[in-house]
């Protein structure tokens, strides 16, 4: 498999997931593979090493030393064993991050998901965005809050895709945030949907001062497709299993949030 990441950049190290047969519902995944990079998508040079995949339904990562970061615009992953069948799905790390703000806090990604994080409901200290109870493969699902925060399930990817929105990606199922399409005014249902170029997917995350986004600062999240409209937990209700609804209350705790790094969270990634 080869990744094209548009422009150079430092790779730090490969992430990859399995898949799951729905007919016969055996584990295809890959165990081992080596990784090798390019300047010019011609000539490409090893990276040192074999690296192992996994043996469940998870993502694993795998950091490269900083002594064996390639700049690099083209990554080729070459599976060495499997389970089943050659299955994967892959994001190449990368560490490239914006400097920090005038207030010295560490931006988003300049290119790709950035670090995993956390996203805290403002009025419900300690409870936050998940996917907990829902699955992974469960398209559709309302997103819930929920207390695990060192779990994939409450772990996001936030995706700059210019103009000052975002893409947000849960990092156990690699599926996007979204908003019904069907339903435009208060109380809409918020999703998770395999869809990262639909509009629904597409949000503006902004400080309370409407500043760009930043880490450990409250924040909201208004939907570009539906404008006006916050992702909220419902009626300020803070108990594990709480759906998320669109809402128009941006004063409300229940439509600020907290977005921090994720404890143990990888190397800056991109898809």
């Amino acid at each position: 498999m080869q990744l094209d990441l548009g422009e150079e950049k430092t790779v730090a190290g490969i992430a990859i997931q399995p898949r799951k047969d729905l007919v016969t519902g055996v584990q295809q995944y890959v165990k081992t593979y080596t990784v090798s990079t390019s300047h010019d998508g011609t000539s490409f040079t090893n990276i040192t090493g074999v690296y192992n995949g996994h043996q469940a339904q998870t993502i694993v990562d795998n950091v490269f030393p900083e002594c064996v970061r390639p700049r690099a615009r083209y990554v080729r992953i070459y599976p060495q064993s499997w389970n089943s069948h050659m299955s994967l799905r892959c994001d190449v790390l990368i560490s490239d991050l914006k400097p920090p703000n005038s207030a010295g806090q560490q931006g988003i990604s300049v290119y790709g998901l950035g670090k995993r994080l956390t996203i805290e409901n403002k009025n419900a200290t300690g409870k936050f965005l998940s996917i907990t109870n829902i699955g992974a493969d469960d398209t559709g699902a309302s997103l819930v809050l929920w207390d695990n925060p060192t779990d994939l399930a409450t772990q996001w990817y936030i995706m700059d895709i210019g103009n000052g929105q975002y893409n947000i990606l849960n990092a156990k199922s690699l599926k996007c945030v979204n908003v019904s399409r069907h339903r435009m005014g208060y109380g809409a249902n918020v999703l998770q949907w395999d869809n990262p170029k639909s509009p629904e997917t597409r949000f503006s995350i902004k400080t309370l001062n409407g500043g760009a986004i930043a880490i450990d600062e409250a924040v909201t999240i208004e939907s570009c497709y539906n404008s006006g409209k916050y992702i909220n937990a419902i009626f300020g209700h803070k108990d594990n299993g709480t759906q998320l609804l669109l809402m128009g209350e941006v004063g409300n705790w229940a439509t600020q949030w907290i977005i921090r790094v994720a404890n143990d969270s990888g190397t800056s990634s991109r898809l």
